[in-house]
């Protein structure tokens, strides 16, 4: 017998893979906002190397 989950389990499991989606969504963003800190920072000695 295959499982069929009833109307609240199945509100709840979308509920849950929609928490679970913005939470990935979150930490992308998260670590997009890292890495171009790290790589303005790479730009920006690199820049002031040429410079001197």
């Amino acid at each position: 017998m295959e499982f069929l989950p009833s109307y609240d389990e199945f509100l709840i499991l979308i509920n849950m893979t929609a928490k679970l989606e913005d939470n990935i969504n979150f930490f992308i963003l998260i670590f997009t906002k890292i890495e171009m800190t790290y790589i303005n920072k790479l730009i920006y000695i690199r820049i002031k190397n040429n410079k001197i």
